[in-house]
Order: structure tokens, then C-alpha cells, then sequence
């Protein structure tokens, strides 16, 4: 128990100075649930998807994965027909970890380190097609102990407590209700939040299992300071600021078919960022004034299907397909939030002998989304590994 305790206050020190990309995320978590497109979880990120899922584990379970991921955009300016990409060489690490402890044949409990949200862009000034110098970062990492209980043999219960922590960066034009003025401003904060997940997993047959889950929404009070300079960088005014930001609750379903060397799954997501993701305000303590960004994001959903084959008794390859749709609309989208519908292609290997495997995984993503004035793309890199031990 003592080791279990380092290795999770380890992890955290690791984890939470890390930010994710993507609002929602790209395919899915980590090298195994990332490599199925996200369509079915059976490692640390059940502390995100379904703790239920827990009670399948019937040994001592321990794993460690970063992923870095690599957004590229790209904005082009339908009325002259000048486009401008995002930031070359921008990166971000996303942590997944845990450990789960089974208790007794029908006690699971465990605690995971997961970044369920997080979104990124950097672009550089092009004065001739409408982009300005311009760094945007939003991102969740949620700290989760957890507890799962077999109500029967076939159905069992999962629920857990998630302790957010949140980073927010706006680095852009001073913008007066969305109209930008030559007034630089950077802003950067964080702050923490508490939110909840619950899930149920059901296997009616040693082959096909259902689960289904409920993450809630989680308000994350953020607090920071604002840097403002003049045109030429000549005079700086520094404030400090007040806001919150909360991010979506999330409902999901899976569906698995297990044969005898094949896994094939079909998982859906629903967000709901309509009633969460209005505005985001900053209240200055000195300055006379609050600013406001109005957002007015919108429900969206994903699809996921992914298969696992195993090779033979030590190697396994998986292989994933995904589809997302945008949760910002063309009213609201700029180069400070973009956003389009898109899809994502998961490849892993995993390599197990006795208790202890490694994987890799690899997501690509990509979409499209046009307004009156602009055309949105988007492509996207995940690359991560990971090491997982039973004992």
C-alpha cells in the first residue's frame, strides 16, 4: 500500500503540469483506448470513460503513458484567397496513469490521472490575410479515486470523484465585444474544480459486454494575470484576474464483442457544451472593467470502431476509425478557436510477456469547416507510449 501511495503522488507531480489539445479528445486516451479510436477502454482511462469497468480487474494493476500531440491549422481567406498556418513546432504532452487494487472478488477501488479536455493553437501574424500574432490554451487534468462493485456476476457498478485541475492562456489583440484594437494582451491563469463520473458495465455473455456512463459538467474557478502593452511594447500594464470555466458533462455508450483472439468495439459520445460554454469572462481587480468573450458553443457527439487482434501469445496490433462533430459554431469560430468536423485513423502495437506490456499508438485527424468569410482545416498527430504491469 505504501508503494501504491509514491507511485500515485509520483505521477501527479509528472501529470499535472501538462496540457492536452483538442476540447474533446482526438480518437481517444492513451496507447490502447487511443489505438481503438477511443471505441473501448481496459486501462487507466476507465477513470475517464467507465469506472465500472474497474471490477474486471481481479490483480493489482499499475500503468505510466504520455502522448504528445501536434495540432497544425489552417485559415484561408475565401474573399482574397490568402491563407496563413498555424505555428510551426507546437506541441503538448498528455498524461494517463493509475492504479487499481482489487480488494476483494467483488471490491475494486483505484486512482488515475487523465486529461479528459484540452485545446491548443498558435499562429503568427499575416497582416494581409486577417491573422494576428495570436497563442490560445485551455486544458483538464483530472485526478480520479474510484470504486467499482460487481452487483452480479454479469453487472457492475463504477463511480468516482474527479479533482480538476485547469490551465488557461489567451495571448491575442485586446478585443472590444469581438472587434480587435493594436493593444497586445496576454493572459494566463489556472485553478482547480471538483466534478463526478458514474457507470455501469454489463456482460450478459462472456463475449459481448455493454457499458454505459455519465461524466459530469466541471467548473473550474481560474485565476491569473493579464499582461497589456501599448503597439510598440514601450509601456506594460499588469492585472490581475478573476474567471471560471466550465467544462462539459459527457454521455457514453459502448459495445464489445470479445472472440477468441479479436476485440471489436463500437463506442458513441455526447457533450454538452450548449448549456455549459456560453461566454468566458475575465474580471480585473484594478481595472474598471470586465471582458467579456462570448462563445455560444453547441452540443456535439463522436463515433468510435476499433478491432484488437492478437498476433500471437506476445504481440497484439489494434486499428481505429472516428468521427467528431465541431462543438463551435461558424458564428463564434476564429483563429483563437478553431474548430471543424473531422475524423481520425488509430493504429497501436502491444508487445506482453507475464505481467508486464508496452505499446505505442498513433492517431491522425482531420477536418473542415467553412463560413462566409473563411475555410477552417485541421490536422492533427497523436504519438504516445506506454509501459502497464500487473503484480
Amino acid at each position: 500500500m505504501k508503494q501504491t501511495a509514491l507511485f500515485i503522488i509520483g505521477l501527479t507531480i509528472v501529470a499535472f503540469p501538462a496540457a492536452g489539445g483538442g476540447l474533446n479528445r482526438i480518437g481517444g486516451m492513451g496507447p490502447r483506448h487511443g489505438a481503438l479510436s477511443g471505441s473501448y477502454a481496459d486501462d487507466s482511462a476507465l477513470f475517464c470513460y467507465n469506472p465500472a469497468g474497474l471490477a474486471n480487474f481481479q490483480r493489482s494493476y499499475a500503468d505510466l503513458s504520455v502522448e504528445v500531440f501536434t495540432p497544425h491549422f489552417r485559415l484561408k481567406n475565401r474573399l482574397t484567397g490568402r491563407s496563413n498556418a498555424s505555428a510551426q513546432n507546437v506541441y503538448h504532452l498528455i498524461p494517463l496513469a493509475g492504479v487499481i487494487e482489487p480488494v476483494n472478488d467483488h471490491w475494486v477501488w483505484g486512482v488515475g490521472i487523465t486529461t479528459p479536455y484540452g485545446f491548443g493553437a498558435k499562429f503568427d501574424s499575416d497582416w494581409l490575410s486577417g491573422i494576428y500574432e495570436s497563442e490560445t490554451l485551455l486544458g483538464l487534468v483530472n485526478l480520479t479515486p474510484a470504486v467499482a462493485f460487481k452487483l452480479t456476476d454479469n453487472l457492475s457498478l463504477g463511480v468516482g470523484l474527479n479533482i480538476g485541475y485547469g490551465q488557461f492562456k489567451y495571448r491575442a489583440p485586446f478585443d472590444i465585444q469581438g472587434w480587435e484594437t493594436p493593444i497586445k494582451s496576454d493572459s494566463e491563469g489556472d485553478g482547480w474544480g471538483l466534478g463526478a463520473i458514474a457507470g455501469l458495465n454489463y456482460r450478459p455473455t462472456p463475449k459481448l459486454e455493454i457499458g454505459i456512463s455519465y461524466l459530469s459538467e466541471m467548473k473550474v474557478r481560474l485565476s491569473g494575470e493579464t499582461k497589456i502593452n501599448d503597439p510598440t511594447s514601450l509601456f506594460e500594464l499588469t492585472d490581475r484576474f478573476d474567471s471560471a470555466f466550465t467544462f462539459p458533462d459527457r454521455l457514453s455508450g459502448t459495445i464489445a464483442y470479445h472472440g477468441r483472439r479479436t476485440l471489436v468495439a463500437f463506442s458513441a459520445n455526447w457533450y454538452g457544451y450548449s448549456q455549459q460554454v456560453n461566454s468566458l469572462t475575465l474580471d480585473f481587480e484594478k481595472l474598471p472593467l470586465t471582458k467579456t468573450t462570448i462563445l455560444d458553443w453547441r452540443d456535439n457527439y463522436s463515433l468510435h470502431l476499433g478491432a484488437r487482434l492478437n498476433i500471437n501469445h506476445c504481440w497484439s496490433t489494434s486499428f481505429g476509425l472516428g468521427y467528431q462533430t465541431a462543438a463551435i459554431p461558424p458564428q463564434t469560430i476564429s483563429q483563437y478557436t478553431p474548430d471543424a468536423d473531422g475524423w481520425d485513423l488509430a493504429w497501436g502495437l502491444n508487445f506482453s510477456r507475464g505481467s508486464f506490456h508496452c505499446q505505442l499508438h498513433a492517431i491522425y485527424g482531420w477536418g473542415e469547416m467553412e463560413t462566409r468569410t473563411r475555410k477552417y482545416s485541421a490536422q492533427t498527430w497523436t504519438i504516445g507510449a506506454g509501459i502497464g504491469w500487473l503484480f
